[in-house]
């Protein structure tokens, strides 16, 4: 599992990574909010450790991009500001779970591997609209991706005389 995390307070990145990589999960870190943006919308990553409070773009503001984008990477909101309400902000922006600081390295690691596990069944469950028959061939749009996926499957055999 390759996870980003994105932590300002570099003693606390460093904590969370080393535990982390005793789980066998390997993260990477960057503390600055434009710089996490960036590599979420152009790297692969299983998941996202995200801080709030952060240097240039705040953590809420990057969960808002990257659900606008249709970006749905796993994010696990974990900040020292817990207060209800902005808990309830940040799940409400598309957060996958979200963790007030201190927190156990174990619970971290747990929620963590739910929330991935959790979006990587969604992917099973494709939302298809037919969009063309002809012949042999039907034409299929995947709906449940940004910016809609055509497939044409083929079935050789329809065109075969009866």
């Amino acid at each position: 599992m390759r996870v980003l995390i994105v932590e300002d307070e570099r003693k606390v990145a460093s904590l969370v990574q080393s535990g982390l990589a005793k789980q066998r999960i390997n993260a990477e870190v960057c503390h600055h909010g434009d710089e996490a943006l960036h590599r979420i919308a152009t790297e692969n990553f299983d998941g996202v450790v995200l801080d709030i409070m952060l240097p240039g773009r705040d953590g809420l503001s990057i969960l808002r991009k990257l659900r606008a984008d249709g970006n749905l990477v796993p994010v696990l909101l974990l900040t020292a500001r817990g207060d209800v309400d902005e808990r309830v902000e940040g799940l409400d922006l598309g957060a996958d779970d979200y963790l007030a600081k201190p927190f156990a390295m174990t619970e971290l690691s747990a929620r963590l591997r739910a929330v991935c596990r959790r979006r990587a069944g969604l992917g099973l469950a494709l939302s298809w609209e037919i969009v063309g028959l002809h012949g042999g061939s039907l034409t299929l749009v995947d709906t449940s991706a940004p910016g809609w996926t055509e497939f044409e499957v083929r079935f050789p055999w329809a065109n075969l005389p009866r």
